[in-house]
């Protein structure tokens, strides 16, 4: 056991060179894999002195992978092999030894990080809200191997949000602008600010208003619909389309994309999440092909990106197909958002008839429900020095996960935070964010969501849920996937 623990800190001295090295390995720098073969023959040497054969349902794999003639034959598979894999081999280990510290009420911890939580456990992905509330209470600064360290609370989560400097949002692939940190994060927002600023928001909003006339004229008379798949993810993305000047046809397109997205980011696979990217980036090139070939058409974004300077230079084509994918994601979540709006109308007719004849409570009401049933988790940011919170430190370079749903519900900032109060001061909630990287298209998604709320209201005497009731997304959405009523 003294050896094992002795030995602690030159594996992690290992684990941190593997990672940089790893790094120059996905950039296309293969020199780098002689020296990673290196080190995991370190790991092949020193594993085995500890494992016992009882410790084998840790390690399933152990001697497939620990065998040098494997290693040698796949130099290349395991020269890009994760570091934080290897790590979790030796944590496992560790805790098989019974070395394992566990999060206790005041989450004080050695510095191996075994895991607190287990974020896709079917009692978890069940109902996330219940579970990440649980976690707020229980462990609200929480590590696991699927999202590094999860913080719950709305303190810290603030915290995190004012300092960019010292929680990075710079993401592994370019997104434009919020995949960035100050200074350039602000210089590539402020190019694209016009976008949604009033004068847009305008010209937009009957066009917002006949999509969604049309669509509910469509729904059936009487008897039952599927409000998720008839309404609200149709509205969403035609009325993307239509604010960008693209053709209506291509909704259906848009909406693959943003599920085969959010499954390629659940299932974390890289080759599935570059098809992904590559059909999105095809489908865009062409967008702006077609207005570039007719140049006196009604001014919309597309039009707007292709004119837009940073530093007096206009934005080339990848990079607006990096502005569109956070845009076209946005309105997803706007989706999930109007679904949940509806189902919470749908369950409280009180509350629906109320907004009915006062429909200027809509933009509060959407505030609220939003704040007590929201559709994003969370959000990621990297520390980019050490920090503690809560009497945990988190190294350099760690992985971070605000979790938005739980810090909506902290009673310290919002009493009896589960109730849908229409007078509640809402300045506090984290359902756009906050800091510098609050929604760039806040506006625009308010807009399209009281449109929606308004129509449907005007356009029915009342809605109540049908069937076996709604069925709920998984991390990354909280949205619905279903939403079965019965309009009248």
């Amino acid at each position: 056991m003294q050896e094992l623990i002795g030995e602690h800190q030159q594996a992690r001295d290992q684990v941190a060179k593997i990672a940089a090295l790893n790094a120059r390995f996905r950039e296309g720098d293969r020199s780098s894999v002689g020296a990673i073969a290196e080190i995991i023959r370190w790991f092949c040497a020193f594993y085995p002195v500890h494992i016992k054969k009882e410790d084998s349902e840790f390690f399933p794999n152990t001697e497939k992978f620990f065998s040098p003639q494997e290693l040698d034959a796949n130099l290349e598979e395991y020269g890009a092999f994760d570091a934080r894999m290897i790590h979790e081999k030796y944590l496992a280990l560790y805790e098989s030894l019974n070395c394992k510290s566990p999060c206790t009420k005041e989450c004080v911890m050695t510095d191996l990080q075994p895991d607190d939580w287990n974020p896709l456990d079917p009692s978890v992905l069940k109902d996330q809200s219940l579970a990440y509330d649980a976690m707020r209470e229980k462990c609200p600064v929480a590590h696991s191997e699927f999202l590094g360290w999860s913080l719950f609370r709305h303190e810290d989560i603030v915290q995190v949000l004012a300092d960019p400097q010292t929680y990075s949002n710079v993401s592994p692939f370019p997104a434009i602008p919020n995949g960035m940190d100050p200074p350039l994060h602000g210089q590539y927002r402020k190019a694209l600010d016009p976008n949604f600023d009033t004068e847009q928001l305008a010209r937009i909003e009957p066009l917002v208003r006949g999509i969604a006339a049309s669509l509910l004229d469509a729904l059936p008379k009487l008897g039952e619909v599927e409000f998720i798949q008839a309404f609200v993810t149709p509205f969403s993305l035609k009325t993307l389309c239509a604010w960008l000047g693209w053709p209506e046809t291509q909704w259906d397109l848009l909406n693959g994309w943003i599920h085969g997205n959010q499954k390629a980011a659940f299932e974390k696979d890289a080759v599935a999440g570059k098809a992904q990217a590559s059909f999105f980036s095809k489908h865009v090139k062409a967008n702006l092909e077609a207005h570039r070939a007719s140049p006196n058409r009604v001014a919309d974004a597309t039009d707007a990106l292709l004119a837009t300077k940073v530093d007096a230079r206009g934005l080339d084509d990848d990079q607006i197909v990096n502005v569109l994918r956070n845009w076209a994601a946005g309105h997803g979540t706007v989706a999930g958002s109007l679904g949940l709006l509806v189902r919470r109308l749908a369950q409280d007719s009180a509350l629906q008839d109320r907004l009915r004849n006062n429909q200027p409570l809509i933009p509060a009401a959407i505030e609220e429900i939003l704040r007590a049933d929201g559709p994003l988790v969370a959000n990621p940011r990297t520390t980019t020095r050490e920090v503690t919170l809560r009497g945990r430190t988190i190294p350099k370079g760690e992985h971070l996960t605000l979790m938005w749903m739980a810090a909506n519900h902290d009673s310290t900032v919002f009493e009896d935070p589960k109730t849908v109060r229409l007078d509640r001061n809402t300045s506090a909630g984290l359902v756009w964010g906050q800091g510098a990287h609050v929604c760039q298209g806040a506006g625009l998604a308010r807009l399209e969501m009281r449109v929606a709320l308004e129509e449907l209201l005007a356009r029915t005497t009342g809605f109540t849920l049908a069937g076996d009731g709604p069925r709920r997304e998984v991390y990354p959405s909280n949205g619905l996937a279903t939403l079965p009523l019965r309009v009248r």
